[in-house]
C-alpha cells in the first residue's frame, strides 16, 4: 500500500494551520526502475568479482563530479524523471563538494559482462582533507582527476602521501583538455611531462588518461599528445576495464563500522552513507562507531536518482536511514590531519619549523560564536551537524571547526536545511596557552609558602597526574582562558580546597610564564608578476612570513609559499582577489601551532578572546 500513496504523515499535531492539509506533505518521486533490473542487479550483486568500490579525487573543479556524471550516463540502471538528488544545496548554490557523494552505476563491459561500480565523490577543499583522506580506506581504486591548465598545489602533495601509504591502486586522469587547443600542443605535452614527473615522485600510476568531460572524451595516454587532441580516440571501456582489477586488494582487518562514509541531509532526512562489508537489509542491525542501530530504509544511489530497495549485497554502496533517538546517541571521532603526511611535505619543500611537537595540537582552528532565536531548538538541531560534519566541535553556544569554507558550510546547513535561525557573535581563531620556558616560583598564600614548578612538556605520550588545583587553574586558562597544552604544573604542598583569593595569587604567579598558541595556515600563493606589489602587501597586513618564491615552469604566473597566522587570516582570501583584480588567489592548509611572539597581538587576541566568552548580562 505504501508504494501506491503519494503523501506521507510528517506531525502527529492538530490543525497548526486550520487544515488537515498540515498534516501531510507530498513524496519525494523516485525513479520507476523496472523490477526486473533491480532483481537483475542483486543476482549481479551476489558475485564478489563483480563489484569494485572507486574513490575519485581532485580539487579546485578538476572534473571529479563531471566524471561520475559521464560514467552514470553509461549505466544501464538511470532515473526515469528528475528525483532527489544527494547534492546539498549549499554545494549546489556553491559548485563544490563538500561531503562524500556515492553513486552506484551497473555497467554492461565491452566483453557483455555486467559490473557493479560505486563511485565515491570526495570534497574538493583544502578544509576537507581529512574527511577525503579518510575515504581511502573504504576503496578498492584511487581514479585522481587533475586539470591541466592548472599547477599541483599543496593539498595535492597531502593527498599523493596519503595515497601512497594506503597501497591502493591509482589511474591518474588529466582534465579539460578542450582548454589547450590544437595551437597548445607542444605546451600540453610539455605540461603533462612536468606533472607525471611529479607524481611519479611519489606514486606510481596503473596508467594515464587524458580528458575532456565537457566534450565526453577520454582517451588513453599511450599515443602522442598531438594525435589525441585531434583525434581523441574514445577509451571510455579501456577506462573501466583499468578501475576493474583482477589484482587482489588488501584492506586488513577493519570492523564493522569502518564501512561508514559519512552522513547526508537528504530531502529533510539524515541518511547514513555505507559500504557494507556484508550483506544487510531492512530490519537488519549494523554497528556505527559502538553504537548498535536498526536500519528503517535503505536507497539506491542511482544516477539522478534514489531507489527504495529491501536489501543489499556487500560492498556495494547505499544510503540506510535509522531510527534518530538511536542516533543521537553516535559519537564519530573528529577526522584528524596526520602531521606525518604535513612533515613529510616540508620535508620535501625544504621548510624548516619550529618546536615538530605543535604539529600534534590538533584542535579545529575557527570558531564561530552564535546566538540562537530557540536555544532548545539549536541544542536538539547540533547532534545532526556532529553526524554531518565530523570534525566539528560544539561546546554550548560556540562551534569550532577547521578553516572558513568549512563553517560557512555548517552555518549554511544550520539555517536552511535545520532551519535554525541564529545569529553570528563573533568569528575568531581558536588559541591554545602553553608555558614557554621551564619555572620554579614560591608564593605566599597567605596561609603560608608553596613552591609552584611548571613548563613545557618535551615528551608527547607522557601522561600527567595533575591534583585538583593544578588541573583547575591549566583548563581554565589564564591569558585568554583557553585550555594549556604540552604543559604541566606542580603546586606543593597545597590542599585539595583551595580558597579563591589563594587561587588567584597562584595563577599570578605564574603567569608571565604563559604564551599563546595560534595556529598557522601554510599559504600557497599563485600570481601574475604585475600584481606582485599588493599581494606583498596583502601578506604583511596579515603579519605573514614568506618562506620561498618561484616561477611558473609553464606561463608568466610566480609562487609564494608563505605562512599566515589564522587570527589575521579572516577575508585574506577575499581580499587577495579584490585588491589584486583577481590576479591572484591562494591554497590555505592548516599547519601548525606557534607562539605569538608579538606582545602587541598577544594582549590583542586575548582581550578580544576574553571579551567573546564574557557571559551575557
Amino acid at each position: 500500500m505504501e508504494g501506491k500513496s503519494d503523501v506521507e504523515i510528517i506531525e502527529e499535531y492538530t490543525e497548526l494551520l486550520g487544515s488537515h492539509e498540515s498534516l501531510y506533505r507530498r513524496k519525494t518521486l523516485l525513479a520507476g526502475v523496472e523490477e526486473r533490473d533491480l532483481s537483475y542487479f542483486n543476482f549481479i550483486g551476489q558475485n564478489k568479482c563483480r563489484k569494485t568500490v572507486v574513490g575519485l579525487f581532485g580539487f579546485g573543479g578538476a572534473g571529479k563530479t563531471s566524471l561520475v556524471k559521464l560514467l552514470g550516463s553509461r549505466s544501464t540502471i538511470q532515473a526515469t524523471r528528475e528525483c532527489l538528488s544527494t547534492e546539498t544545496p549549499y554545494e549546489a548554490e556553491r559548485r563544490c563538494t563538500i561531503h562524500v557523494h556515492p553513486t552506484t552505476v551497473f555497467l554492461q563491459r565491452k566483453n557483455g559482462i555486467s559490473h557493479i561500480m560505486t563511485l565515491l565523490d570526495t570534497p574538493g577543499h583544502a578544509d576537507l582533507i581529512p574527511e577525503t583522506i579518510k575515504t581511502l580506506e573504504q576503496v578498492d581504486t584511487v581514479v585522481m582527476v587533475l586539470d591541466i591548465c592548472r599547477d599541483l598545489s599543496l593539498q595535492y602533495e597531502l593527498l599523493f602521501g596519503a595515497i601512497e601509504a594506503s597501497k591502493k591502486p591509482l589511474i591518474v586522469v588529466f582534465n579539460k583538455m578542450d582548454l589547450i587547443g590544437k595551437e597548445g600542443i607542444a605546451v600540453a605535452a610539455s605540461r603533462i611531462k612536468y606533472l607525471r614527473d611529479i607524481i611519479e615522485a611519489y606514486l606510481n600510476p596503473r596508467c594515464w588518461f587524458v580528458s575532456s568531460f565537457k566534450e565526453s572524451k577520454l582517451s588513453k595516454l599511450d599515443t602522442t599528445i598531438g594525435r589525441l587532441i585531434e583525434e581523441y580516440v574514445d577509451d571510455f571501456d579501456s577506462f573501466i576495464e583499468r578501475i576493474i582489477s583482477k589484482e587482489p586488494i588488501t584492506h586488513g582487518d577493519r570492523d564493522k563500522m569502518e564501512c561508514l562514509t559519512g552522513f547526508l541531509w537528504v530531502g529533510g532526512v539524515l541518511l547514513c552513507s555505507l559500504v557494507p562489508k556484508t550483506d544487510i537489509g531492512v530490519g537488519f542491525q549494523v554497528e556505527v562507531y559502538g553504537t548498535t542501530l536498526t536500519i528503517e530504509r535503505l536507497y539506491l544511489p542511482f544516477p539522478g536518482c534514489l531507489v527504495k530497495t529491501q536489501q543489499i549485497q556487500s560492498k556495494i554502496g547505499v544510503l540506510a536511514k535509522f531510527p534518530e533517538d538511536m542516533l543521537q546517541k553516535v559519537v564519530i571521532p573528529g577526522f584528524q590531519r596526520d602531521p606525518r603526511l604535513m612533515k613529510e611535505v616540508l620535508k620535501r619543500k625544504g621548510v624548516e619549523y619550529g618546536n615538530p611537537e605543535f604539529l600534534e595540537v590538533e584542535d579545529p582552528l575557527v570558531r564561530v560564536q552564535v546566538s540562537p532565536d530557540n536555544e532548545d531548538h539549536f541544542s536538539l538541531g547540533t547532534w545532526k551537524l556532529r553526524l554531518m560534519y565530523p570534525s566539528l566541535k560544539i561546546d554550548g553556544k560556540i562551534l569550532y571547526g577547521d578553516g572558513e569554507l568549512f563553517m560557512d558550510t555548517v552555518l549554511y546547513d544550520l539555517r536552511n536545511s535545520l532551519g535554525i535561525k541564529f545569529e553570528v557573535l563573533s568569528v575568531s581563531s581558536n588559541l591554545k596557552e602553553i608555558f614557554g620556558v621551564s619555572f620554579t616560583e614560591e608564593v605566599d598564600t597567605g596561609r603560608g609558602l608553596v613552591v609552584v614548578k611548571g613548563g613545557p612538556t618535551r615528551t608527547m605520550g607522557k601522561i600527567h597526574d595533575f591534583g585538583a588545583v593544578e588541573k583547575r587553574i591549566l583548563d581554565r586558562g589564564l591569558l585568554a582562558k583557553d585550555p594549556f597544552v604540552h604543559s604541566y604544573l606542580e603546586v606543593s604542598p597545597v590542599s585539595e580546597e583551595v580558597e579563591l583569593e589563594c587561587l588567584k595569587r597562584l595563577e599570578n604567579s605564574v603567569i608571565g610564564h604563559v604564551s599563546l598558541l595560534e595556529p598557522l595556515y601554510l599559504v600557497e600563493i599563485v600570481y601574475t608578476s604585475d600584481s606582485e606589489d599588493l599581494v606583498n602587501e596583502v601578506i604583511t597586513s596579515s603579519f605573514g612570513e614568506i618562506i620561498s618564491r618561484k616561477p611558473s615552469p609553464f606561463n608568466e604566473l610566480k609562487n609564494i609559499l608563505c605562512y599566515i597566522p589564522v587570527p589575521e587570516s579572516f577575508g585574506f582570501e577575499t581580499d587577495l582577489r579584490v585588491y589584486s583584480c583577481s590576479r591572484a588567489d591562494c591554497v590555505k592548509i592548516p599547519f601548525y601551532w606557534r607562539p605569538v611572539a608579538d606582545k602587541d597581538r598577544t594582549h590583542r587576541l586575548a582581550r578580544f578572546i576574553r571579551k567573546a566568552k564574557r557571559p551575557e548580562p
